[in-house]
């Protein structure tokens, strides 16, 4: 992300997978106690109930990685599994663990330090490790990069295999240029993954970033102002 590119909006976006039999949802959106600072924020619940799915009956949720702003809504969905990658909750725990910088100032605030500590022990949690099919078409690819942890969702559509990338990358032109986030744990798993999951897709236009402004450009429908149907 480019300094100018800095000075733009930010737009937080999570992702749900509407199949026949049921609905899962990537990343969990910013529940309402983390909304400060946020413009005309929405609860993830309402945005879901605009297209008729009922957080409190969602039972799959996919974390792609163990930022703020993709899993601090795990209270929302009161019924669901939450698949994440093994390798994300260790690294993540263990430098919150170990570092009183982590545990006191960076990523994550106290109540989420406290999830992380609490959220091993829910009966609900799925350790991912690596590639691993979820259901029939919806799978989850380990990349790293951003995090130690981080990973990708591929989704069977009509249109063919999707990708929702989540923070592997912010913008499209992150994926075109094949250009990383300037946030990374790991600079080449990061360069990797751009490629990795431009392999995995079967268009170029079915890999979506975590954070362009452009998704509402009208290259996708909208469903209204803030949700758009990608695939």
């Amino acid at each position: 992300m480019s300094d100018e590119e800095r000075d733009k909006p930010l737009f937080y976006h999570f992702w749900c997978i509407k199949g026949d039999k049921e609905s899962i949802i990537v990343d969990t959106g910013i529940d309402p106690e983390h909304k400060d600072g946020i413009i005309d924020y929405e609860s993830p619940v309402t945005l879901l109930e605009q297209i008729g799915v009922n957080a409190k009956k969602i039972e799959k949720v996919i974390i792609t990685h163990l930022h703020q702003n993709h899993f601090s809504g795990i209270y929302l969905y009161q019924n669901a599994d939450f698949y994440i990658q093994e390798e994300d909750f260790r690294s993540q725990a263990k430098r919150i663990a170990e570092r009183r910088f982590m545990r006191e100032r960076a990523l994550l605030p106290p109540m989420l330090q406290e999830d992380l500590k609490d959220i091993s022990c829910m009966q609900r949690v799925r350790y991912v490790a690596g590639e691993e099919k979820i259901i029939n078409g919806v799978t989850c690819h380990l990349v790293g990069g951003h995090t130690p942890g981080m990973q990708v969702v591929s989704v069977e559509t009509e249109n063919g295999i999707a990708v929702i990338c989540s923070d592997l990358a912010y913008l499209f032109r992150n994926i075109t240029e094949e250009t990383p986030v300037g946030s990374f744990w790991d600079l080449h798993q990061a360069c990797e993954g751009l490629h990795k999951v431009k392999q995995i897709a079967s268009d170029e236009k079915l890999l979506f970033p975590s954070h362009d402004p452009l998704v509402w450009d009208g290259r996708f429908p909208l469903v209204n102002q803030r949700i758009a149907k990608l695939a």
